[in-house]
This record gives structure tokens, C-alpha cells and sequence, in this order.
């Protein structure tokens, strides 16, 4: 089982299956990013998880909460990780 869990994290498809996640819950009404919510990520360590499953950020803004608007028209915001279309 070992073996498995190795080549499978080697062949990027978990952060493949945490994009499309995001997305889904994203176009979808909305929601917090579940690692996220699991990990306890705030501001700089969202944006950093969110590039690393291959997210760009097009910008930053403010409304009640810093927010990051990614290239594929998602917002997230960077307190809770609240993420929505």
C-alpha cells in the first residue's frame, strides 16, 4: 500500500484532485478549502498552497478581509480560506 500512496503523491494527481476540489466548491456556491480548514493556513500559507497546486494569483485586494483574486476568475479569501466564484 505504501508503494501506491508514494507514486500517486509522486504523480501530482492529489494536488491535481485538490484543484479541481477547490473549483468545484468554488463554482458551487462557495465554501472553505477544506485543507485549509484542516491545517489551520492563513494569509501568506494559503497563497503558498494555492501556488503549489498550481493556482496564480492575478491580485490582492481588501473587502472586510484581505482577499486574492486568482487568474481563473476564483476569490479566496486569506483569513479563512473561504473561497468562491
Amino acid at each position: 500500500m505504501a508503494l501506491f500512496v508514494s507514486s500517486f503523491e509522486k504523480d501530482g494527481l492529489n494536488e491535481y484532485l485538490q484543484k479541481c476540489e477547490i473549483e468545484f466548491i468554488a463554482r458551487h456556491g462557495g465554501g472553505v478549502i477544506p485543507m485549509v480548514a484542516l491545517c489551520g493556513f492563513k494569509n501568506d500559507k494559503i497563497v503558498d498552497y494555492l501556488k503549489l497546486l498550481g493556482f496564480k494569483v492575478k491580485k490582492y485586494f481588501t473587502a472586510d478581509s484581505e482577499w486574492v483574486l486568482l487568474t481563473n476568475g476564483i476569490n479566496v479569501c486569506l483569513d479563512d480560506g473561504f473561497c468562491i466564484d
